[in-house]
């Protein structure tokens, strides 16, 4: 099991939540949104040449989404605490880095 808590948006969403996989049988709510027509044609097509529903499909790209942004608001707050803190990196060290970089 993944461990690990992230906030967003002032909800608290554990990793293992934002990973696991959600079924379709277990979907309560609908959401309606608006998008193109061309985007719901690839749905559809991705749809019918894997066998899954265009919603299990919906559902799969905002899952991952989800995981991708939660990953990287966490890893902004967590180098925003870490500034705040004052660990920063050495300037003489920094400055030999962007050294090796410009030859």
């Amino acid at each position: 099991m993944i461990e690990g808590r992230v906030k967003i948006f002032k909800t608290s969403v554990s990793q293992w939540d934002i990973l696991h996989p959600i079924r379709e049988e277990f979907m309560s709510t609908q959401v309606s949104i608006r998008t193109s027509p061309e985007l719901l044609g690839q749905f559809n097509a991705i749809a019918e040449a894997t066998g899954r529903t265009r919603s299990f499909l919906i559902n799969q790209a905002m899952e991952e989404y989800i995981a991708r942004e939660a990953w990287q608001v966490a890893e902004i707050r967590k180098g925003l605490e870490e500034a705040d803190a004052g660990n920063f990196v050495p300037e003489a060290e920094m400055q030999a880095f962007w050294n090796r970089w410009a030859k």
